[in-house]
Formats: structure tokens, sequence, C-alpha cells
């Protein structure tokens, strides 16, 4: 399963991707911001997207939406460092796999990743 991590903060990127690596997941893009992973992005269904909900220009949540617009389906953790922010993402889309709060647990990010990879199988 392809996974993609969009978050503005690069430390976040890589903790995340070696985080990810080291519990032996492989396919893994990293991406600084919604526009770049709209335009880098090679999406294959179902994958995983762990999503910064508060990122420059393009939000989070603008994101999710246009990729529910165009159909895709899209296994999402919404991670933030604002808990109102994450309150107000549950109540709007609850059908999201996690919503994590900065900074989160390593186990938490990891049983909502097993979730959807045992899912998968």
């Amino acid at each position: 399963m392809n996974m993609y991590i969009v978050d503005d903060d690069d430390s976040i990127l890589r903790s995340v991707r070696r985080l990810l690596r080291s519990a032996g997941y492989t396919k893994i893009a990293i991406f600084a911001s919604a526009e770049d992973f709209l335009s880098d992005a090679v999406l294959e269904d179902p994958c995983l997207l762990i999503l910064d909900l508060l990122l420059p220009a393009m939000s989070g949540i603008e994101l999710y939406r246009q990729l529910q617009k165009e159909n895709y389906v899209v296994n999402t953790i919404f991670i933030s460092a604002l808990e109102r922010e994450l309150e107000k993402a549950r109540t709007e889309f609850p059908e999201t796999v996690a919503f994590l709060q900065k900074p989160f647990e390593k186990g938490a990010l990891l049983a909502a990743v097993r979730l959807v990879s045992e899912a998968r199988t």
C-alpha cells in the first residue's frame, strides 16, 4: 500500500517516514504542501494519507475534499497541533481513520496505520 505524508514541518515528514520504515513499510512519499502532493503524487487506490490539517495555501481539509470529489479511496489520518481543528475535522469527516494531535505517540500512529493495512489483507 502506498503511503503519503503531507506536512509543512520537515521534522514531522522525516520522523514519520523513519517510523513507518522501521515498522516495515516501504512505499512512502513525503510532500511539504498540498500543492506538491497534487502535482507530484501518483495515487493508487486504496492508499493511506497522513495529512496535516493546517498547511500554507491549500489546507489539508481542502486537499481531502478535492480527493473525495475525484473519487479516490483515501484512508486518511489527520494530524494537527490544534485540538480544535481536529475536533472540527472529526465532526465533518467521521469516516477518517484517526485524528492525532501533535506531538502524537508513535504507537498511536502505528496502530492507525496497522488498522488500514490489516483491513486490506
